[in-house]
């Protein structure tokens, strides 16, 4: 009996109809920050160096830029809440924001604290470190408030400072997205590329100021890849949704220039660079819907199944890297840095997929379900019977 596997891994969505296109993109945001994550552990674990020439040097340069990967993912969550709430407003429904704020508490809390709890005795059992040691951060951690109260990277798990941005916009995105309901087209695209301009300006000039109040992480700085989902989400509904049916290679070039785009100007010092980025991502977006070669790619199965896979690789992948690049390092080549970085990538890489899927399958599909809580109140709750 053939099994298939893909089932397991599917993820269920309610807010929007399933679309391909944007679990692709998140194939290439997690990707991206795996492998990114993947080099700069390598690198703190061997004690040689290695000479960048040539290709070696592209690849090295392309990796180093993987952090690119939250801005896109930040650029989908602006697209995915606001989809559903500019649906809504245009066809005058109304917005049941209880039911927003529970299913983002319902769909997203129990794999955080289910991955933060096994992080928590993992530090202690392997690394061990005391309970009273992590304790502080652990709180601060659970509550999405690390890096304000440290100004640094949880020391249960360091990636989690991005999910605490999401979070914050989780909570003032209704607020935002009511310009759907109350203005034209025109008010409220003056009214994103306000909140754009708004944002980068204030990171520009009151960048000491952020960092100072360990503010430099948080949305007053990337609302900006929040906002860009959200106009493109807009501009799905008018343009793409049921009404494009064409694709072309003009697309593709030009999705395709983007995202080197993305890649050159990610972590620019001159943050007056980020409307450039915003550009290139936008171009992104578009070109995977309409490019040709590009919108195969990440409507394949594997691609698309990965990628909806992407908050439980999220939650695990830099623990399994510190885990697993222990022991990988050991297998050493001289012939420098391609070399040994595809053998980490062959490795590690594998490895993190399959444990993602495992963890994914167990602790994030059963919570996507939005009945679940009943189903779970009704299993624990004491059964009467009449004689």
């Amino acid at each position: 009996m053939k099994i298939d596997i893909s089932k397991y891994l599917a993820r269920k969505s309610y807010s929007t109809s399933f679309i391909p296109e944007i679990d692709g993109l998140r194939f290439l945001a997690i990707i991206t920050v795996v492998l990114f994550h993947l080099q700069t552990y390598y690198f703190r674990t061997i004690d040689t160096g290695f000479e960048f020439e040539g290709i070696a040097k592209s690849i090295h340069y392309l990796i180093s830029k993987g952090g690119l990967g939250v801005n896109v993912f930040f650029g989908i969550s602006g697209f995915i809440l606001a989809l559903p709430f500019a649906k809504r407003y245009f066809n005058n429904q109304k917005i049941e924001l209880k039911s927003y704020f529970i299913r983002r508490l319902t769909r997203l809390e129990p794999p955080f604290i289910i991955s933060l709890v096994l992080l928590l005795i993992a530090q202690i059992l392997y690394f061990h470190t005391s309970f009273q040691e992590l304790q502080s951060h652990f709180i601060a951690s659970l509550f999405y408030v690390h890096f304000i109260v440290f100004g640094t990277w949880s020391t249960i798990n360091p990636v989690t400072w991005s999910l605490e941005t999401e979070v914050q916009f989780y909570i003032i995105a209704p607020l935002l997205f009511l310009i759907f309901k109350h203005a034209n087209f025109i008010v409220r695209h003056l009214y994103f590329v306000g909140l754009i301009v708004a944002s980068i300006l204030s990171t520009f000039f009151f960048k000491a100021w952020l960092i100072e109040h360990h503010l430099h992480k948080s949305l007053i700085v990337y609302l900006p890849y929040f906002i860009l989902g959200a106009l493109f989400a807009e501009y799905y509904i008018l343009y793409i949704h049921n009404k494009v049916k064409n694709k072309s290679y003009v697309w593709d070039l030009l999705g395709l220039t983007a995202t080197v785009g993305l890649f050159i100007f990610h972590d620019n010092s001159n943050d007056l660079f980020k409307f450039l980025q915003l550009t290139f991502l936008f171009i992104v977006f578009i070109s995977t819907f309409k490019g040709t070669i590009l919108n195969w790619f990440y409507t394949r199965k594997i691609i698309y199944t990965i990628g909806g896979m992407c908050y439980s690789i999220y939650l695990i992948h830099y623990a399994l890297i510190a885990f697993l690049v222990k022991y990988s390092v050991k297998i050493y080549f001289l012939d420098g840095y391609l070399g040994n970085m595809f053998t980490q990538i062959v490795i590690v890489i594998p490895i993190i997929l399959i444990v993602s899927a495992i963890f994914f399958a167990l602790f994030e599909k059963p919570f996507m379900y939005k009945d679940w809580p009943k189903k779970f109140i009704h299993f624990f709750t004491p059964k009467t019977t009449i004689k």
